[in-house]
């Protein structure tokens, strides 16, 4: 399964350049707040969700799938597709919203790097990546009304520092994937 998800190294670093574009934006247009980000952070875990589904069919086929992978992709197709089509009652859960969705990643990534205990260095970008999301996503669950405040430059600089985190891996993955190729 490490060896198809090395190969499949360009959606880690197409999923993490989205959410540094996304990220980006976001801190770029803060007078949008609400309205940019609702779109950005719902297009962002549609397309998230999307790309995870194929990493899990292309990390155990058609017949096998990892739960946790297909469960992080469905949560996010169905997150991104809410936030897109119910604006109102979005924006009024918005907060706890993108709390429980760090939260659920940040679970979902500590699990994947504690599971696949080949990857070395990647294993622990998956851990950090993991502990950053789960604690972004209480801090915001704690105080939303405060959050609600922040809650654009916040979206922002954690869509930008998972971007790189996401992406790095991809690059490392993809050295993998090099290095494999040539032995």
């Amino acid at each position: 399964m490490e060896n198809t998800l090395v190969r499949k190294s360009w959606t880690l670093l197409l999923r993490g350049l989205i959410a540094i574009i996304f990220g980006v934006s976001v801190l770029a247009w803060p007078g949008m707040a609400f309205r940019l980000l609702l779109i950005a952070f719902g297009s962002y875990a549609l397309i998230a969700g999307v790309f995870t589904l194929i990493a899990a069919y292309g990390a155990y086929g058609p017949e096998k799938h990892s739960w946790s992978m297909v469960f992080e992709g469905v949560i996010g197709i169905a997150v991104g597709i809410v936030a897109l089509t119910s604006p109102i009652a979005t924006i009024i859960a918005l907060v706890l919203l993108v709390g429980i969705w760090a939260v659920f990643i940040g679970i979902m990534e500590v699990i994947a790097g504690v599971r696949f205990s080949q990857m070395g260095e990647n294993r622990t970008i998956l851990v950090v990546g993991g502990i950053l999301s789960l604690l972004f996503g209480l801090l915001i669950m704690r105080a939303p009304i405060v959050a609600g405040l922040a809650v654009t430059a916040l979206v922002g600089i954690y869509l930008v520092f998972f971007g790189l985190l996401i992406f790095s891996m991809g690059l490392m993955l993809k050295k993998a994937s090099q290095e494999i190729t040539e032995a």
